[in-house]
């Protein structure tokens, strides 16, 4: 019997008693109150979806003795607007959809009468997470749907268990998924065959997540692009050879590893042969984890929460070339902690809450790459020679910090320095002389700055991509991507003066500073495009720059 979409608020009056199946979705049911279907002992299919079902009582389901399946999708529903025992006297109930309502948590209470239950799907409601033992009360379950949830970020620990007849479950397309619990599956939780998790957020899927199931068939994650390791970045998985992941992946694991971290050696393109702790997530708050062998290169202490090391906390690992401390909560650089790490090559330390790079924090290192970025990362403040003397530092990563100065004689001899990326802070420009300290510097990253472009003037020679770099200053070119701006266009002029003389002074006063310059020359003629400083200061700069290289090319000849 089929009534959907007639704008019923109730059950016809001459429904047949006999009926088995009755579709009463789209309509406008407001309740399901007492007795209501009291004359349908043999319904076998409910379908109540897509109403604006503000409660059922108690005895809503009454006499529904043969009832299989219901169907409570998109009715508006929440615990609180539930009897306790409102399925009591529908036990019989296989397949129940709660799909699109206004549940937090699985709502256990109400479901625990349920004893028949295989299939329940309680896809794209608001739950955040789905707590241990949440379905423990539903031993006849073969199937679980837990899809499309909007807030659902945490699986925890044994959150499926006393399920000895699962078959098949369904957490996939939650956005902001980014954790399982290693162990989310109770002992007796071993005939799964299907999983799904694709379209989630997340980075790792646990090793203890397949133990104990020998009748999974596949894990299904979609079709995702490799993000590790280097070598394969951006392939998708189908497409890789296994030949390819035996060169690139963990290829051998070392019979005892400290704590529940995992040790194996990695090969990759662009490191040595690396023998790696990895101890991401366990926990660690202060320590690094007992029974480390000295000969490892690679230790991974990420997402772990961590504020500070001992100093002591590394003095053994001589070997170590790479050390990841993304994700904690470092208030600031361990100096004391990494100062005899002599063969270290690579620091990460981005997603933390550093607020200030001291001077000497990298002393005694060989550093090659250090990467302080995103997240929590406050850093407002870089002291000089912070990283003074780094003869192998090759790349620098500021990126997504406060930034609002940075002074150049903080890389003080750094011979080989390449790479500075200094994108998204509030950084109004850099001087020349950062060429002169660094003068091995081929990429400059400014992106998400507002930059005075007039104060940036000297740069333009060497800028190859402008795109995501905006002027934030003069008021005239506010907003303007650097690549719109031209040598004669940045600063315009309101007057002109030409002066021919032998020996020139010229003073130039804006609202942040007064330089005064004389240059003596015996054939000079410079043109100076000046502003009127009583109207705007800050409306445009001061000299034009064709004129201004010119001028300062003059000066350095009569040296």
């Amino acid at each position: 019997m089929n009534c959907s979409g007639s704008e019923l608020n109730a059950l016809p009056k001459m429904t047949p008693n006999n009926v088995n199946k009755i579709i009463l979705s789209n309509n406008k049911i407001s309740g399901v109150v007492n007795r209501m279907f009291n004359s349908l002992s043999e319904l076998v299919v409910l379908d109540l979806s897509h109403n604006v079902i503000t409660s059922i009582d108690a005895h809503g389901l009454y006499q529904l003795t043969q009832l299989k399946e219901l169907d409570l999708t998109r009715c508006g529903l929440s615990e609180a607007q539930l009897e306790t025992h409102v399925f009591a006297w529908a036990g019989s109930i296989q397949s129940l959809v709660l799909d699109e309502n206004r549940f937090e948590r699985v709502p256990t209470s109400l479901l625990n009468t349920l004893n028949q239950l295989k299939n329940v799907s309680l896809s794209r409601n608001p739950m955040d997470r789905l707590q241990t033992s949440s379905f423990a009360h539903f031993a006849e379950l073969e199937a679980i749907y837990l899809n499309e949830m909007p807030n659902l970020k945490v699986v925890e620990k044994f959150a499926f268990v006393n399920l000895p007849k699962l078959k098949t479950l369904e957490i996939r397309d939650n956005p902001r998924l980014i954790h399982l619990g290693g162990k989310i599956f109770g002992h007796n939780v071993m005939n799964i065959q299907q999983l799904f998790f694709q379209n989630n957020q997340i980075e790792i899927i646990p090793e203890e997540l397949s133990k104990n199931l020998p009748y999974l068939i596949p894990i299904l994650i979609g079709d995702p692009k490799c993000q590790f390791p280097k070598a394969i970045v951006g392939q998708s998985f189908s497409n890789i050879t296994e030949k390819e992941l035996e060169a690139t992946c963990p290829s051998a694991w070392w019979e005892k590893c400290p704590g529940d971290c995992i040790c194996y050696r990695w090969q990759d393109s662009n490191f040595l042969p690396m023998k790696l702790v990895d101890c991401r997530g366990k926990k660690i708050v202060d320590f690094v984890p007992y029974g480390i062998p000295e000969e490892v290169t690679g230790l991974d202490l990420s997402m772990n929460g961590i504020q500070h090391f001992k100093d002591n906390a590394f003095v053994h690992l001589k070997s170590l070339q790479y050390l990841n401390l993304n994700d904690n909560d470092l208030r600031e650089i361990p100096v004391s902690t990494i100062d005899n790490l002599a063969k270290l090559k690579i620091l990460l330390m981005n997603r933390n809450a550093i607020a200030k790079i001291e001077t000497n924090s990298f002393k005694n290192l060989a550093v090659e790459k250090i990467e302080i970025c995103f997240g929590h990362n406050d850093i407002s403040k870089i002291e000089r020679a912070s990283f003074i003397s780094l003869n192998q530092l090759q790349i620098i990563k500021l990126c997504n910090n406060k930034i609002d100065f940075f002074p150049t004689n903080s890389i003080q001899s750094t011979p080989v320095l390449g790479s500075l990326d200094l994108s998204n802070n509030k950084l109004t420009n850099i001087t020349s002389d950062l060429f002169d300290r660094a003068n091995m510097i081929t990429s400059l990253n400014m992106a998400g700055n507002q930059i005075d472009c007039c104060e940036m003037l000297w740069a333009f020679d060497r800028m190859t991509n402008t795109r995501q770099t905006e002027c934030g200053a003069p008021f005239t070119n506010v907003g303007k991507n650097v690549d719109q701006i031209t040598e004669d266009t940045a600063c315009v002029p309101t007057t002109t003066t030409t002066t021919t003389t032998t020996t020139t002074t010229t003073t130039t006063t804006t609202k942040k500073r007064t330089t005064t310059t004389t240059t003596e020359s015996t054939e000079l003629t410079t043109t100076f495009l000046t502003f009127n400083s009583t109207d705007d200061p800050d409306s445009g700069c001061k000299i034009k720059l064709s004129v201004l290289l010119a001028f300062f090319a003059l000066i350095i000849n009569n040296l």
